[in-house]
């Protein structure tokens, strides 16, 4: 058990490395310009240039990881394209009303699993226990963003 926990953790830096560069990579390659999203296509060409000398979009995609990466480490997420805000800020704005929402949901979600999940083990093999099962496996499998759109649609009607 002790080497186990040992390997997981060495490992997890490496992991967590591989994240970060897979995340980076996948902002990177998003399509669009971010610079061209900020300012108008009418400026000159040199204005252009300096802003993402300004926004530090001129570097290497490496030398720009490194940097991402320091920066996120300490803490700096950066300011926001948009509207110039640090994105720690914006975060931290949205933050009580995601833990609020995460919590009813975990609240909700063990006052139905364990009255739910002791009456199926309390009916083994039965109607109640496969049709529990087959509820449970059913809304474990459906995507949470397809579920939403549905939840939607049939709570708006009534």
């Amino acid at each position: 058990m002790t080497t186990y926990v040992i390997r997981k953790l060495v490992i997890m830096p490496l992991q967590l490395l591989a994240v970060t560069i897979v995340i980076f990579a996948l902002i990177n390659l998003a399509p669009g310009d971010p610079v061209r999203a900020l300012i108008s296509p009418e400026l000159p060409p040199s204005v252009v240039e300096a802003r993402r000398e300004q926004l530090g979009l001129n570097q290497p995609l490496p030398v720009r990881y490194v940097l991402w990466l320091r920066e996120t480490v300490q803490g700096n997420l950066g300011f926001s394209y948009l509207d110039h805000q640090p994105v720690a800020a914006k975060i931290g704005s949205r933050l009580g009303a995601t833990v609020l929402l995460m919590s009813t949901g975990l609240l909700v979600g063990i006052l139905l699993a364990i009255p739910l999940g002791t009456l199926a083990a309390l009916a083994a093999r039965s109607f109640t226990d496969y049709a529990l099962t087959s509820i449970a496996l059913a809304s474990v499998s459906v995507p949470t963003f397809f579920l939403g759109l549905v939840l939607i649609f049939v709570l708006a009607l009534g």
